[in-house]
């Protein structure tokens, strides 16, 4: 993708297929985690002379809040072949993101964001109805060939579920209060208390 100047590099793979198998004939439908195929993919696109190489992924624990063994060799050794920022999802609840010192691509620090949680789910119980928005600004000089993540920031969201003029409705909020210019009539005061929990509990587990 070339955006503003900037060329980025996107790959995408999963744990798995949720059980289901995926016919050897019809391989190319879906990329399922292959240490030694993302390390041949990394490497094609770092060929490519791409500014930044992200990648995202469909794996860990669901409903766990912290990484697992699984996804942390996994990610460590993607920062190992060359990716620059790794976003990742599947567990069904926001996990920390952090910022990491590496040796190889583009980005000498680069990032990982381990689970955004749920962005709009019928999962009702508390963690699970949470979710970040990532913002994430990149710089790049061209006159020094160089590029940076200069700024990351991160809206917490909430997905309400209820009667909104008479229909039934998922809304998004942002958990942050102070990011609505008011609060809306249809949040009561035990639905303010969940939104203002799944606050609290993102800034907790997100930057940990």
């Amino acid at each position: 993708m070339k955006k503003n100047g900037l060329k980025i590099g996107i790959l995408s793979y999963t744990y798995g297929l949720n059980g289901n198998l995926l016919p050897k004939s019809k391989s190319y439908f879906v990329n399922v985690i292959d240490t030694n195929i993302i390390k041949k993919d990394v490497t094609g696109l770092t060929d490519k002379n791409v500014n930044v190489i992200l990648v995202y992924y469909h794996f860990g624990d669901e409903y766990s809040r912290t990484p697992s063994k699984y996804q942390e060799e996994i990610v460590s050794k993607t920062f190992e072949y060359g990716a620059d920022i790794i976003i990742g999802s599947h567990p069904h609840a926001i996990q920390p993101a952090r910022f990491v010192e590496k040796t190889n691509g583009k980005l000498k620090r680069g990032f990982v964001a381990y689970s955004l949680g749920n962005f709009v789910s019928n999962q009702r119980w508390r963690f699970s109805d949470a979710g970040v928005i990532l913002n994430l600004e990149i710089r790049h000089n061209e006159s020094i060939g160089s590029t940076w993540l200069n700024d990351v920031k991160a809206i917490p969201t909430w997905v309400f579920k209820g009667r909104i003029e008479n229909k039934n409705q998922f809304v998004i909020l942002p958990s942050d209060t102070a990011k609505l210019a008011s609060v809306p009539k249809f949040l009561g005061k035990e639905v303010r208390e969940k939104l203002l929990e799944s606050y609290n509990d993102t800034m907790e587990i997100l930057f940990k």
